[in-house]
């Protein structure tokens, strides 16, 4: 993936409304990902106990690894209005 490419997701993803506790259309759209990209995943049950209406999105590589990248899919603003002057 070039830089383009990369900002241009990044964009794209973080244009999505995910308050917190309510980030399910940001989950949504990492499995769609994930699905586009024939990856195995699954949403654990973390939901009930936070509130939330999504739980975490597990996507674990071959038998796993020693390393593991982590995210937030919630914002703490709105971004539904987000504009950008990138090129």
């Amino acid at each position: 993936m070039d830089n383009k490419n990369l900002v241009d997701s990044f964009i794209e993803i973080a244009g999505i409304e995910g308050l917190s506790e309510n980030e399910k259309s940001v989950a949504s759209f990492i499995k769609s990902v994930f699905t586009s990209l024939d990856l195995n995943f699954f949403e654990d049950g973390s939901k009930e106990k936070t509130g939330s209406d999504t739980g975490n999105i597990i996507c674990k590589f071959g038998n796993g690894g020693d390393f593991l990248l982590s995210c937030h899919m919630d914002t703490a603003r709105s971004t539904k209005n987000l504009k950008t002057n990138y090129t």
